[in-house]
C-alpha cells in the first residue's frame, strides 16, 4: 500500500564500510548516508549487467543519493518499510511494494528498524535495448512510474521477483553460475519490468500486442541484423524483402515507426555495445565501430554517446571482467549537498 507524505528530516552521522559498499554497488553517482547503521548485511548476485543485493539492517538506515543516469534501481521492501523522497514525490511502502528509481534522480531513502529488502541494479542502456527490440525501433529517454507493487495475484512481476530470490538462496545453486541461465533470466527480468511497470512506452508496447508484422519487413530487418556492417540502400532492402523501395518505406514508418536509416544505425549501435561489453578487446573501439557498418569514428562516438549517455571507453571500463578495474572505475562516493 502507498501514502503519500510531505518532508523528511534528516541529522548527519558518520559513515560506516557497509553502507560505503552499499552506494558503490548500486553505482551510485553521489551517497551520503544519515542515520546510518553498524549492523547492515549486504549480499550480491550479478545476472550479467543486471545486480542483485539482499540487504538486512539491524537499525535505521536513511541516505541521500542521485541514482547514476546510465542505472534504474528497483527497492522492493521484504521485510519493514521504507520510504522514499523524490523530487516531485514521497512513496512510503510496506513489505511486498517498492520504489523504482528514475535515472538521474536525487533521492531520499528512509528504511526503519529491521528492515529487508531486494534491491536491483539495473542498466538502463541495456534496457532500452531491449526495450527496442520489442518494438522494433529505436527507444531511448526510457523513464517508469516510481511506485512499484509486487504482492498479491495476479502479479507476474512479482512472481518473477520471488522465483530468482528463492533460486538465488545461499542453500541453492545461484544462477550467475550458469551463463546462459543468468543472460536468459536478465532479459526474462527486463521484459517483464517494460511489460507490467508503467512507463512512457506502455501504450507503445500495448500497441505491439497482437501487431503482426508482413513477412517482407521481417525479411529485410533479419538481412540488416545479420550484415549490420553493409552500406545498407534503400534498393538493397527492397530487393531482399522483393518488394520496392516505397512499400519498405512505408512498412519501416507503418511497424517500426521510424525511417530504414534508423533501425540500420539502431542495430549497429547494439552490435558495437555487445562487442564492448564482452570483455577484453583486441580490437580499437574504431575498428569494432568499422567492422559493424560505422565509417566516421567522430561521428560513432558522438551517436553513441548520445543514446547510451557515456562514451565506448566508458563503457568498455565498466565492463571490464577484472574485479580490480571494475573497482577501479565505479562511480565515487561523496558527500552530497542538501537536496
Amino acid at each position: 500500500m502507498f501514502t503519500q507524505e510531505h518532508d523528511v528530516s534528516w541529522s548527519e552521522v558518520g559513515v560506516s564500510a557497509p553502507e560505503t559498499r552499499l552506494g558503490d554497488q548500486l553505482h551510485l553517482e553521489v551517497c551520503n548516508f544519515v542515520a546510518a547503521t553498524r549492523s547492515l548485511s549486504i549480499r550480491t548476485v550479478l545476472l550479467s549487467k543486471t545486480r542483485i543485493l539482499f540487504v538486512e539492517s539491524g537499525g535505521e538506515l536513511k541516505l541521500k543519493a542521485r541514482v547514476g543516469r546510465a542505472t534504474f534501481v528497483l527497492w522492493i521492501a521484504l521485510k519493514g518499510s521504507a520510504r522514499f523522497q523524490l523530487e516531485k514525490e514521497v512513496i512510503v511502502c510496506s513489505s511486498g511494494a517498492g520504489c523504482l528509481w528514475p535515472a538521474s534522480t536525487d533521492i531520499r531513502l528512509s528504511a526503519s528498524p529491521d528492515h529487508a529488502a531486494m534491491v536491483i541494479c539495473i542498466d538502463r542502456p541495456q534496457l532500452e535495448l531491449e526495450l527496442s527490440r520489442l518494438l522494433g525501433r529505436p527507444a531511448h529517454d526510457l523513464s517508469f512510474a516510481p511506485w512499484v507493487k509486487v504482492d498479491g495475484p495476479p502479479n507476474i512481476f512479482g512472481a518473477l521477483l520471488r522465483f530468482i530470490a528463492e533460486a538465488m538462496d545461499r542453500k541453492s545453486v545461484h544462477m550467475s553460475e550458469s551463463p546462459i541461465l543468468s543472460m536468459a533470466t536478465e532479459r526474462l527480468l527486463h521484459d517483464t519490468l517494460l511489460s507490467t511497470q508503467a512507463s512512457n512506452y506502455s501504450e507503445s508496447l500495448n500497441a505491439q500486442n497482437g501487431t503482426v508484422v508482413p513477412r517482407h519487413l521481417r525479411t529485410a530487418m533479419r538481412a540488416i541484423r545479420q550484415d549490420s556492417a553493409r552500406s545498407w540502400r534503400l534498393f538493397d532492402m527492397a530487393s531482399e524483402a522483393n518488394v520496392s523501395v516505397r512499400t519498405v518505406c512505408d512498412s519501416f514508418k507503418r511497424f517500426c515507426a521510424c525511417t530504414p536509416k534508423q533501425f540500420v544505425q539502431t542495430v549497429r549501435l547494439a552490435r558495437v555495445r555487445e562487442v564492448l561489453t564482452a570483455g577484453a578487446q583486441s580490437k580499437s573501439i574504431a575498428e569494432i565501430a568499422r567492422d559493424c557498418g560505422f565509417r566516421h569514428p567522430g561521428r560513432f562516438a558522438a551517436i553513441y554517446q548520445q543514446v547510451y549517455g557515456e562514451t565506448p571507453s566508458e563503457t568498455i571500463r565498466w565492463a571490464a571482467p577484472n574485479p580490480k578495474a571494475k573497482s577501479q572505475c565505479a562511480p565515487s562516493i561523496r558527500p552530497m549537498r542538501s537536496i
